[in-house]
């Protein structure tokens, strides 16, 4: 498999019918701009998010600008028990890229102790920032193996390439995903 940074025009044409691009955390931010980049050239997109009527709102946009087709999944990757929901959704999909994008952090820089909820926020960052990577790649991989086309975009932080005090266990899980 070759990486791909941008889908040429051609490429897309030849694409199957649901050989879409798959974005995590697409209702915010970088993965709405991935959402909305892949669309704009031409490609159907899944949009996988927490907020249903975010995402709702997402499509629609993405819909009437791009005049291409959408699919939603609304799920919370702070749970491990979506991920029988997510391959039931992409059944019959060809998954053409994947940008694992869905992230966490802390409201604030805090000292390790001082985190509120220190157990659930260590769960969540770690269900979130690591768990969801492997297990999204788990699902769509083989696909891509099998065609041999295929993309998969870990999106990170510059605070998994240094450490930055006080946000200790964001940066420990995004110093996984790089």
């Amino acid at each position: 498999m070759e990486p791909v940074s941008r889908p040429a025009a051609s490429s897309v044409t030849r694409c199957p019918p649901w050989f879409a691009p798959f974005v995590t955390g697409s209702t915010d931010g970088i993965g709405k701009s991935y959402a909305e980049e892949l669309a704009k050239h031409g490609m159907k997109v899944v949009l996988i998010s927490r907020s249903k009527d975010k995402l709702d709102q997402v499509s629609s946009e993405i819909k009437e600008k791009f005049k291409v087709e959408t699919r939603t999944i609304a799920v919370d990757f702070a749970s491990e028990d979506i991920y029988d929901k997510i391959k039931t959704a992409l059944a019959g999909l060809e998954i053409g890229i994947l940008v694992n994008n869905v992230g966490m952090s802390y409201e604030y820089p805090e000292y390790f102790l001082d985190v509120p909820d220190l157990d659930n926020v260590i769960k969540k960052m770690i269900n979130i920032n690591i768990l969801s990577v492997c297990k999204m790649t788990q699902l769509v991989l083989p696909g891509m193996v099998e065609r041999s086309k295929g993309a998969i975009l870990n999106i990170s932080s510059g605070s998994g390439m240094l450490p930055v005090p006080l946000l200790t266990i964001y940066s420990a899980t995004k110093t996984f995903v790089d």
